[in-house]
């Protein structure tokens, strides 16, 4: 099981290709589910935190997966080259539709969020917004036909 709760937690950092985070503290909680291809479903949250900028420019960032009680955590570098800035994602949204994406409001708590929605050609989704690591949802597919779905429950700044 360690190992699948490490693959999801991987899952949003690898799927995606960019992260949107601009400095220390800054996290997301989401809120997530594994669907089995052969049946089942799991439920979990899991927290992105940026832990270090290191001198290079790369990013240290905690991986925090909490299933049913049981906390797995795995820290990741992340070259500053895959790293979104805020600007990165204002433009993104602003380039959404001219680079085939759709543009689509996201609502979070209480707060409603510009997205820029794109669909895969293996049918995984993911929705772009002002968030920290800029996923405010995604639902992907692994190459098990196994469907991982993340949805932002929080975010902020530790600091």
């Amino acid at each position: 099981m360690k190992a699948i709760l490490l693959f999801i937690g991987s899952l949003i950092l690898s799927s995606t290709g960019v992260f949107a985070a601009d400095k220390v503290g800054d996290f997301v909680i989401f809120e997530g589910s594994f669907e089995g291809s052969g049946g089942g479903t799991m439920n979990f949250e899991q927290k992105l935190i940026v832990k270090e900028i290191k001198n290079d420019g790369n990013f240290n960032v905690q991986v925090i997966i909490d299933f049913d009680g049981q906390k797995h955590e795995q820290n990741l570098e992340i070259d500053k080259n895959e790293i979104l800035s805020s600007l990165k994602v204002t433009e993104i949204l602003t380039k959404c539709e001219s680079e085939g994406g759709v543009k689509k409001m996201y609502l979070v708590g209480d707060k409603e969020f510009q997205t820029c929605y794109a669909e895969e050609v293996d049918g995984s989704k993911i929705w772009i917004g002002a968030v920290p690591f800029g996923v405010v949802r995604q639902v992907a597919l692994d190459e098990s036909e196994n469907i991982i779905t993340l949805t932002v429950k929080s975010f902020g700044n530790e600091n």
